[in-house]
């Protein structure tokens, strides 16, 4: 008996594990252009990061994992991403689902490792629910006005540059 409560009580965290950060070549669902839900969390360095700071800015809102398979292919096209893209008014704030007593120590291991060089942030888990970001990585395109203009569940081998055809129109 106790053998199969285990093979199930594992069998169900492959399935949640897979479901939750996955690659995805699905279109981004596209939004009806509903304000961003503002927020302040505690970023990396012990600032704090609030969205209202980026008003005027097309932000780029990354949920992830320092676990995620995914998110550590998607965080150096960002970077790269980010490069291109900041002195032009582009921001990034990656949002970390990281939990537990060494979270911070691990999100600040993974910016080091991938050299970010935009904000990271740690969520208590209610900046995701606010945006319905149950996969990760999720990814979530804000304009300058602060209305969302697309949402990516995961990603895709094509994934920097869907995200900069979403970015150049919003720069005009």
């Amino acid at each position: 008996m106790t053998r199969r409560i285990v093979f199930l009580v594992s069998l169900a965290s492959v399935l949640f594990l897979t479901m939750s950060c996955s690659k995805s070549s699905d279109e981004p669902k596209q939004t009806d252009s509903s304000t961003a839900p503002l927020f302040v969390i505690d970023g990396i360095g012990g600032k704090k990061v609030s969205l209202a700071d980026y008003r005027g800015k097309v932000v780029i809102l990354e949920f992830f994992a320092t676990w995620c398979e995914p998110c550590r292919i998607s965080a150096p096209e960002l970077q790269s991403i980010y490069a291109r893209y900041k002195d032009r008014g582009v921001a990034i704030i990656a949002v970390a689902a990281d939990e537990g007593p060494h979270a911070i120590t691990r999100v600040e291991a993974f910016v080091k490792e991938y050299r970010l060089s935009y904000d990271a942030a740690i969520d208590s888990g209610q900046v995701m629910k606010q945006y319905g970001a149950f996969t990760l990585p999720t990814t979530v395109i804000i304009d300058r006005e602060g209305k969302i203009r697309s949402k990516h569940l995961g990603i895709s081998g094509d994934y920097a540059k869907r995200l900069t055809s979403e970015i150049d129109p919003l720069l005009k």
